[in-house]
């Protein structure tokens, strides 16, 4: 029998192709670390694979393993205390994607928020990021109340506040109608974004500009961010940035057709296997509308999955989000 060696457990996996491959060799490592009885890495290792699901595939087994990871860090006690802010980054993550997954109860939702607060004041980090998730969670069905929280966010001291805090500030301020606030923190996000281009940063910031002018139906502007966000995400991870990928389509199908079409082409391969029920969704609704004037059969099909998709949404979060969305098609420019 192989003697337990983690490192090189750990350099077998990241060797591995992003994605299902990596998730399955992490998953082999977490099961040695478990034999061995080594904490560390059992903990270690749920880190990981919590990290993978949420950047290199479609969420679901974070959303799986978590409970793990939170189980297996309760389990050292103080000893686990080093691994702090590794357990507060996944739960970030996971409460993040939780959003974006019906089969998590409004109730478990909430437990977990709480949960999340307790553990990061013990810590002491900073309450940035429990309210930008909790405005993430507001965004679909109970976006009044972002106004309120951001007020908040603002108020709060700025220890603590990263480039990211501000990039995301940026989408919440658009949604409550502080367009000038948002070019402000923007135009400092930009700047800086531009020293180290990444998806995330500024990628997805000039995809918070192009969703505001999209839902105002000014589709030729949100084009023009959709324009400068395109060549930071497409590199990006199959299913991170797909919520921009679905965005760019439903703006060009109106300002350049052939355009939506390839991007639709490119990238629905992936959502065959694809658990993440808002991705497939929202890509149902883009699909719908993209399609229903070219091949209304294929256009119903789209239309029927996201609507039976969109009433789980809606069922768990209490409203009509989905529904009205799906059913929403306003072009004004």
């Amino acid at each position: 029998m192989q003697e337990y060696n983690p490192q090189e457990l750990l350099e077998e996996f990241e060797n591995l192709e992003e994605g299902k491959p990596r998730l399955m060799g992490i998953k082999r490592a977490i099961e040695e670390a478990d034999r061995a009885k080594d904490q560390d890495h059992s903990f270690l290792f749920r880190y990981e694979y919590v990290q993978e699901s949420t950047f290199g595939a479609d969420h679901y087994d974070s959303i799986l393993m978590f409970p793990e990871l939170l189980t297996r860090f309760d389990a050292m006690e103080e000893r686990g205390y080093k691994f702090a802010y590794m357990m507060l980054g996944a739960y970030e993550w996971v409460l993040q994607d939780a959003i974006y997954f019906y089969q998590v109860s409004a109730e478990a939702m909430d437990n977990y928020f709480k949960d999340y607060l307790k553990r990061a004041m013990q810590f002491g980090k900073s309450p940035h990021m429990y309210l930008l998730i909790l405005m993430e969670s507001m965004r679909h069905g109970n976006a009044h109340k972002i106004p309120e929280i951001m007020r908040m966010f603002r108020e709060i001291t700025y220890n603590g506040m990263t480039l990211y805090h501000l990039h995301e500030s940026v989408k919440f301020e658009l949604i409550s109608g502080n367009i000038e606030i948002a070019r402000k923190y923007a135009e400092f996000v930009f700047r800086e974004g531009e020293k180290e281009p990444q998806a995330e940063i500024p990628g997805k910031t000039y995809g918070y500009f192009a969703e505001y002018h999209l839902n105002r139906g000014e589709y030729k502007e949100a084009a023009k961010f959709a324009d400068k966000m395109l060549p930071y995400i497409t590199d990006g991870s199959s299913f991170f940035f797909y919520e921009y990928f679905t965005l760019a389509i439903d703006i060009f199908r109106v300002t350049d057709n052939p355009r939506a079409y390839e991007l639709w082409k490119k990238f629905n391969p992936n959502y065959a296997d694809c658990k993440n029920p808002a991705l497939r969704f929202f890509w149902g609704a883009v699909s719908y509308r993209l399609f229903k004037e070219t091949d209304p059969e294929l256009s119903r099909q789209y239309y029927e999955t996201a609507k039976a998709i969109g009433k789980k949404f809606d069922k768990r979060n209490g409203n009509s989000f989905f529904s009205d969305y799906l059913n929403n098609d306003i072009i004004d420019d």
